[in-house]
């Protein structure tokens, strides 16, 4: 039952990977290609988002492989031989019950484990992807990104003084010590100094796996 199974549930994973994932290319392509983003970031960002993707495609293909494997058996009347030796229907569908019951753990164990820090993984990816580039002029009340994907907001100018000023740094390099999570600054104001941007009275706040703030300095 076991070569039954395996074979069409290999496959139909496979089948279910390559449509999924060809779905996503496609969706992305048009954002990524016209930022300058090769293949190998969009290789990259198909491999972060692969546990998820298998999420939806074990159950359908543990569904397309019983149906594949139940049908064979009965068009060929294996089913009907394996009864006329003795083994009861009970018997004959556990194996399919254990593969599904194992099948089930496997994507439970990656939506818990795995996906959720892939996931983190490609949302940071994409946005340093699009966000990159030239640095645009900043503005008032706007965010606008710096040279390697960090967005700026500022709420007033005052020649080259500015205030109300947050930065979202997505790679966490802001911070002391470099962290998986982004990274938020915050200050009063600051200045322009030989195309820096010097903060004045700010925090840097760095934020937990699960979303609450861990640290302030």
């Amino acid at each position: 039952m076991w070569r039954e199974l395996m074979p069409p549930f290999g496959v139909a994973l496979l089948a279910f990977l390559v449509f999924i994932g060809l779905e996503l290319v496609l969706s992305l392509s048009d954002a990524l290609f016209s930022r300058g983003a090769g293949a190998g970031e969009m290789l990259r960002l198909l491999l972060y988002k692969l546990p998820s993707l298998l999420t939806f495609a074990i159950p359908a293909g543990v569904l397309l492989a019983t149906f594949l494997a139940l049908g064979r058996l009965a068009a060929d009347r294996e089913l009907l031989a394996f009864q006329a030796l003795g083994y009861p229907l009970k018997r004959l569908l556990l194996p399919f019950v254990v593969f599904g019951l194992l099948a089930s753990l496997g994507s439970f164990l990656l939506s818990e484990f795995a996906v959720p820090v892939a996931e983190a993984a490609y949302r940071r990816e994409l946005l340093t992807v699009l966000y990159r580039g030239q640095v645009t002029s900043p503005r008032e009340h706007v965010f606008f990104r710096g040279g390697e994907g960090e967005l700026y907001y500022v709420s007033r100018y005052d020649g080259e003084r500015a205030r109300g000023i947050v930065v979202y740094d997505l790679e966490g390099r802001l911070f002391p010590e470099q962290g998986p999570f982004p990274t938020l600054a915050t200050a009063e104001e600051g200045l322009f100094s030989e195309g820096e941007l010097v903060l004045l009275h700010g925090r840097l706040l760095r934020f937990a796996e699960d979303g609450g703030l861990e640290e302030v300095v």
